[in-house]
């Protein structure tokens, strides 16, 4: 499992799988939506399924 982070530090990206022999994650890939009010404050938040990570 592997993460990748927005400037905030907040998942946004995660691939789950076993790794390469080149150190890349063969499996499923997911990516987070984030959407913001004017304020900052967090309107939605879920995770979508992106299909394939090779």
């Amino acid at each position: 499992m592997a993460f990748k982070t927005d400037e905030r530090g907040r998942p946004v990206l995660l691939f789950i799988g076993q790794k390469d022999e080149n150190g890349n994650i063969k499996g499923e890939r997911f990516a987070r939506r984030l959407k913001e009010g004017a304020d900052g404050e967090l309107i939605k938040d879920h995770w979508d399924h992106k299909g394939k990570a090779t």
